[in-house]
């Protein structure tokens, strides 16, 4: 949450959803989390006014169920309060009229001033004027140091919106990783969301993430020296683009086999349905040279 305040006006209680508690905390939320200064997060231009969220994280930090945040933004946009833009990771919700409710600019404006003094500075402490001398070195000035700890919260604040706003994404990667592996790792490992953040910072998206999980997954689940290494901290690793781009490899008979698996109401291991696809694999080629076999005698 950033620091400082915002404006509430008396005459809020004259608002069209100032009585909705939904709509009403959705909006003030937005207004409190919503941008001072402009930013970039994964290419877009987050402006003055602009919170980069989804529906999820309001939930999440609401106590909302996530289909009455759905209401509440959508009421909010129906009217003009707020405009939102979607992008494959988040959304980008615009508090309209935000300069009404922001007060981060005035406050910043005000002059750190003290009073001045007449009383004269003794000759055993000479007036450097600005200078840093051997003798009696200056730190960073106060104002210095405030501007220093504003610049280091403000960063702080952007790095946590943009965890907000990945948690989503990362509890879906984590979800489909979970699914192919047959594992049950947490989205809300530290390690784990660093890896994924670090990738997604490198340009990645949610089916590339898809792609190395069913890549790695055909390659090594048979290899009992390398299935070790199916795991978060190995496949996020520096070398995913080298697991993305691997070729020679064919996860849609595999994932074919998924749904008769689930049609069938069959619980296998990764193992057991590996072994029943390299069969298939075996029969397909087997009955193609049937049939060439076929050709050639008739």
């Amino acid at each position: 949450m950033k620091s400082g305040w915002v404006r509430n006006w008396r005459k809020m209680e004259r608002w069209g959803w100032y009585k909705n508690a939904n709509a009403y905390r959705v909006f003030m939320r937005l207004i409190a989390e919503a941008n001072y200064q402009e930013s970039h997060l994964e290419g877009h231009l987050i402006k003055i006014g602009d919170v980069a969220t989804s529906k999820k994280a309001l939930s999440l930090a609401l106590g909302i169920p996530e289909g009455q945040v759905r209401t509440a933004l959508t009421n909010l946009t129906k009217t003009g309060d707020i405009s939102q833009n979607s992008t494959n990771h988040f959304t980008i919700i615009t508090v309209c009229n935000y300069e009404k409710y922001n007060s981060y600019e005035k406050e910043e404006q005000q002059p750190d001033v003290k009073p001045i003094t007449t009383r004269q500075q003794p000759d055993d402490n000479p007036i450097t004027d600005g200078l840093q001398t051997d003798d009696n070195p200056i730190s960073t000035s106060k104002k210095g140091r405030k501007k220093e700890g504003k610049n280091e919260e403000f960063k702080n604040e952007e790095n946590t919106k943009r965890a907000r706003a990945l948690e989503p994404i990362i509890s879906e990667i984590i979800s489909d990783l979970n699914l192919v592996l047959g594992t049950e790792y947490r989205a809300s490992s530290k390690a784990t969301q660093k890896l994924i953040n670090a990738r997604i910072s490198d340009g990645f998206g949610f089916e590339d993430f898809q792609t190395v999980h069913r890549n790695k997954f055909e390659d090594w689940a048979g290899k009992p020296d390398m299935v070790k290494y199916l795991r978060p901290e190995t496949l996020y690793s520096n070398k995913f683009e080298g697991y993305l781009n691997q070729i020679g490899l064919n996860y849609q008979k595999m994932q074919e086999q998924r749904i008769r698996n689930h049609a069938s109401k069959r619980t296998l291991t990764a193992r057991e349905e590996l072994d029943l696809i390299y069969k298939q694999q075996d029969e397909m080629e087997e009955n193609a040279k049937g049939e060439k076999l076929l050709r050639i005698v008739s």
